[in-house]
């Protein structure tokens, strides 16, 4: 008798949304001792095939002390597959073939069941098709040609969603393009099946987009029997003010001294000061600047307590903009998240790849936040996912919206860090707000007009849940007047040649009168 000792650590994954935290929470299970209980037998309880190389089994579910770790699936007494499924689909197999199938099932401490009496069934034929007739008003059954039983698409700002059903076991292939030709992507399964699923990625918003939809049943005929036109949601927008940009400061004798650059266009500016957190509005603590200046020192404030938290919104209209803020400290005089949410900085965590996602733990419960529910708007033109975001032209406009049903409802604060693309040591950040609508938090602003490698954050931090969770990306800022020059070499190469031809003209009038002289 072999004694066991057997460890189940179970982390369960922590979900944000445009607005919470992870904290280290761990749920440890642990047992200690002996385990040699098997599960129990299970019973295969269906094998059908579905083409002539696939075969769908089923088969009840098994029990345990402990629990059920998986099942083992075996065709003609070898072993072709593990799953925690209660059913498997066996594919490229031969047509007009039996095969037989067996199932067992195992522990965590890898005790197995007895194995399921074996079951067989054999692949269909390949036959030519038969001839479809249309002299009964009958329910189709797809066994003449592929008959669509359900179609709907569903669109976001940068993918569509298809969800589709036949009469009878098909393949699908979904074509889609800006033209009825499709041509700009195919995505197709091998699998049979009644009721499927697809997703098409990487589209523009606001975008019209022809979807056409293939089946293919199990004798080999394939219909065309769906072509539908789908718009892409359009391109996220906002008409809150633009936030000021590369927010600075440092500490001197016992001030705070601070700088920013002021948007194009704007009211006035506002600095609020506070020793507990960032400031979330306007008037969430002391207002210390009023004006239209690029730049402040706050004198003689760490006689007292040190840090403090600044924030710095632009008013425009009546209305005030996202925050750039920043903490400043007289042990470290940098713009870095606060240490007393339990949160990290913008750079921590960074992994090798585009995007790096860090959590401080996990909890249950909860939606992870991810790079595909944090959306740049770009010049008010082109909404994309933070997933898809790897290059910008520099001096471009930018919105950064997170939805507000993509977070917990706790108390929460989502901070983006955006680095200076000159100076990666150089960060500025912005606390998202939410928009007057309440759908989404938001911050609108300008990025640097230099290119380079810069770095974007989004960090969220709970304070119900004393978790934090952090998405990075890599984005490179490229030549915003790559285009402008090749345009401006047209027309300046156009206005020689008009020139050279405007002074032949005057040539030749010449030339001509002094001949009639």
């Amino acid at each position: 008798m072999i004694k066991n000792l057997f460890i189940i650590l179970g982390l369960f994954g922590l979900a944000f949304t445009a607005s919470a935290q992870v904290s280290d929470t761990y749920i440890v299970r642990m047992l200690v001792g002996t385990d040699v209980t098997s599960p129990t037998q299970p019973t295969i309880t269906s094998v059908v095939p579905q083409s002539a190389s696939q075969i769908d089994v089923v088969w009840s579910a098994a029990s345990d002390n402990v629990y059920v770790s998986g099942y083992r699936v075996f065709r003609d007494g070898i072993f072709i597959a593990t799953t925690t499924l209660t059913n498997f689909i066996d594919t490229g197999l031969t047509s007009s073939t039996t095969y037989s199938y067996t199932v067992d099932a195992f522990d965590p401490s890898f005790n197995f069941s007895s194995t399921s009496l074996p079951v067989a069934t054999t692949t269909l034929s390949i036959p030519i098709p038969p001839t479809p007739t249309s002299t009964t008003a009958e329910q189709p059954n797809a066994t003449a040609v592929p008959a669509l039983r359900y179609f709907s698409a569903t669109p976001t700002q940068t993918d569509i969603t298809l969800a589709m059903g036949s009469y009878g076991p098909t393949t699908y292939t979904v074509r889609w393009g800006r033209t009825d030709a499709g041509e700009l992507g195919q995505i197709s399964t091998s699998i049979f099946k009644q009721d499927h699923t697809s997703f098409i990625p990487g589209l523009e918003p606001g975008t019209e987009y022809v979807v056409i939809l293939y089946l293919t049943n199990r004798f080999g005929v394939i219909k065309e029997v769906a072509r539908d036109r789908v718009r892409t949601l359009p391109a996220i927008v906002s008409d809150a003010p633009l936030s000021v940009t590369s927010l600075r400061g440092f500490v001197e004798d016992g001030d705070a001294v601070l700088s920013w650059e002021n948007p194009s266009r704007f009211d006035s500016i506002r600095v609020v000061r506070s020793h507990l957190f960032y400031p979330l509005s306007p008037t969430d603590g002391v207002v210390v600047y009023e004006g239209n200046g690029e730049s402040f020192t706050d004198k003689d404030i760490f006689d007292e307590r040190s840090p403090y938290y600044y924030s710095v919104f632009v008013y425009s209209g009546g209305r005030s903009s996202a925050p750039a803020v920043i903490r400043l400290d007289t042990d470290k005089a940098s713009n870095q998240v606060p240490t007393s949410t339990g949160g990290a900085s913008g750079s921590s965590g960074s992994t090798s790849g585009p995007v790096a996602t860090t959590t401080s733990g996990f909890a249950p419960g909860v939606i992870l936040l991810s790079a595909e529910n944090i959306f740049i708007t770009i010049d008010a033109l082109k909404t994309i996912s933070l997933s898809q975001f790897d290059s910008i032209p520099a001096g471009s406009q930018v919105l950064v919206s997170v939805p507000k049903n993509a977070v917990l409802p706790n108390i929460k604060t989502i901070i983006l860090s955006v680095t200076d693309p000159a100076d990666s040591r150089l960060v500025t950040r912005y606390l998202l707000t939410l928009n007057p609508d309440r759908t989404a938090y938001e911050v609108q602003f300008t990025i640097k007009n230099i290119e380079g490698l810069s770095r974007w954050g989004v960090e969220v931090f709970d304070y119900e849940l004393a978790q934090t969770k952090s998405v990075e990306r890599s984005v490179e800022y490229t030549s915003p007047t790559a285009q402008g020059d090749d345009v401006m070499g047209f027309y300046y190469l156009a206005g020689s040649l008009l020139t050279l031809i405007f002074f032949w003209f005057i040539l030749w009038r010449r030339r001509q009168r002094e001949d009639n002289r």
